[in-house]
């Protein structure tokens, strides 16, 4: 309407490219118009639109973007900063994540299934000569993204035991022993909700019975069978 000499997209009434002020002034007037409130109390702005877009979208939410998609998009540094801000504190992944996974929990836990684990050893790369069987890092940290695994921790732990290898563009994981360690493991904090135990009671448990458990990073990982088989051992039932 105003014949704008520019092909800004975003323009104000009078024709002219749409100033920071102004742009965040119209995301808030339409945000109050149609009653939208940011999370947690946070006032609006634009930039907000980036996070809503990131935590909405990223698997297995939304329209389901890999981690590598969502970094690409919103152009982060580094793969760190997008798994910090929509895996590892994204509410409605931790939410939904553990939901999913304690329903699934307490469904087995009346018949547990043994599944046997890899055998891991140090310094052995027992997947690198079928590519078929290795993942990218990517989709290694979003199988793991229910137990709050950071990427550096997995990366280390999985070289460490010859389940990872360098690759030219970024690092491949054995997709057995990703799937391993998200099928056959609880977390502390899911092992302590199915046996009604607090944690220093926990910790007082698997002490006595020696249960062994995988420390990866500050994560600590313990053999689904082994907790339950222990626990319904000691009790002549079933947990929860």
């Amino acid at each position: 309407m105003k014949s704008p000499q520019t092909d800004v997209l975003l323009v104000s009434v009078d024709g002219k490219p749409l100033g920071a002020s102004g742009c965040r002034k119209a995301v808030r007037a339409h945000c109050e118009r149609i009653g939208i409130k940011p999370h947690e109390g946070k006032p609006v702005v634009p930039h907000r639109l980036r996070h809503s877009f990131g935590s909405l979208n990223i698997e297995p939410l939304g329209i389901g973007l890999s981690l590598v998609e969502i970094k690409e998009q919103l152009r982060h540094s580094s793969i760190q900063m997008t798994y910090n801000v929509y895996i590892a504190r994204n509410p409605l992944h931790r939410r939904n994540g553990y939901e999913r996974r304690m329903e699934k929990i307490k469904g087995q836990s009346a018949d547990p299934v043994v599944v046997p684990q890899p055998v891991v050893r140090i310094g052995v790369r027992p997947c690198c000569d079928d590519p078929g069987v290795l993942i990218d890092e990517g989709e290694a940290i979003r199988r793991t993204k229910a137990l709050g695994l950071s990427y550096r921790s997995l990366r280390v732990h999985a070289m460490k035991a010859g389940m990872a290898e360098k690759r030219d563009r970024g690092y491949a994981y054995s997709a057995a022993f990703v799937d391993d360690l998200v099928a056959n493991h609880f977390t502390r904090a899911e092992a302590m909700d199915l046996l009604k135990m607090p944690s220093s009671t926990f910790h007082e448990w698997t002490k006595t019975e020696d249960i062994v458990f995988v420390q990866i990073g500050q994560v600590s990982l313990f053999k689904k069978d082994v907790i339950v088989g222990r626990w319904q051992s000691r009790r002549g039932g079933v947990p929860g």
